[in-house]
């Protein structure tokens, strides 16, 4: 099976913070209204690039500035 490039706000909730809980989520959409963590937007919904969080929770980069540049 192939691994999932973005991630909604639930899956990047249970990534960063190891579950689902609404204190989670909440906490996951506070960091990316607060552009602390870029995402992508399609229609209504929100998608957080994994390359993101990964350089995030291994600490290469703050999460600001965790999006590579093109």
């Amino acid at each position: 099976m192939m691994e999932a490039n973005l991630m909604t706000i639930s899956q990047a909730s249970e990534f960063l913070f190891g579950d689902v809980s609404r204190a989670n989520y909440e906490r996951t959409r506070r960091l990316l209204k607060r552009d602390e963590i870029h995402t992508l937007k399609l229609g209504k919904t929100v998608y957080v690039p994994k390359i993101v969080l990964d350089k995030i929770i291994r600490g290469e980069e703050a999460p600001s500035q965790a999006l590579p540049s093109n």
